[in-house]
């Protein structure tokens, strides 16, 4: 066992519920805590605790459309919601290690590290659930104030890339506004090249 994985052993690793209460209240500092305390917490520990963040808000979210009179497919929806919501995380992720090494200035973010910050962006997606349970209530303004939750994650989720990457705002809002508009082209281009091959190979099929 060498000294790092001692140190490790030894740091105490801030609980769930005081992540959570911290990122509610104060977000910008716990994202930033995150930050410091992942090259000497327990790295299993604190991706253990963003993926139950994320899980926790998609099952509340695909719970939140649960019909009883259609089980089968309320079920069906829930697993739906919660496979959509893991592979936005593992994206969103997966993009910010990507950029900390392209971008100019950036600094290096491990995959691991990347999932833990933008994992607990996910946080106010929780809400999505009690606003349900009242749209009766507000009618005509349940959707302004659902998409509350919405804008709240997008804040955290810029905000945990300007932490970890080390960059000013500017620079990354730029990024923000360039990089998903060249990721649908590219998803757009193989999905359209992949249905021009599929379609010429039945055509093929056909006319043999």
């Amino acid at each position: 066992m060498d000294a790092t994985t001692t140190l490790k052993e030894n740091v105490s690793t801030p609980s769930w519920a005081d992540l959570f209460f911290g990122i509610i209240t104060n977000p910008i500092n716990t994202l930033k805590e995150l930050d410091a305390i992942y090259e000497t917490a327990p790295v299993y520990t604190l991706t253990q605790q963003a993926f139950n963040v994320v899980f926790l808000t998609a099952f509340l979210l695909g719970m939140a459309r649960f019909n009883p009179e259609e089980a089968f497919l309320s079920l069906f929806e829930i697993l739906s919601v919660i496979t959509n919501e893991m592979v936005i995380w593992v994206v969103s992720a997966s993009l910010l290690s990507l950029l900390s090494t392209i971008l100019s200035n950036a600094r290096p973010t491990r995959w691991k590290k990347a999932l833990v910050l933008t994992g607990w962006s996910f946080t106010p997606i929780l809400f999505f659930a009690p606003l349900m349970c009242f749209k009766n209530a507000l009618g005509a303004w349940v959707l302004p104030i659902a998409t509350i939750p919405t804008w709240w994650t997008l804040f955290l989720l810029f905000s945990s890339y300007k932490i970890a990457l080390d960059v000013r705002a500017s620079k990354l809002l730029v990024v923000a506004l360039i990089v998903p508009p060249l990721l649908f082209l590219v998803y757009m281009f193989w999905t359209g090249l992949s249905l021009m091959v599929l379609l010429s190979e039945i055509i093929s099929a056909f006319q043999n």
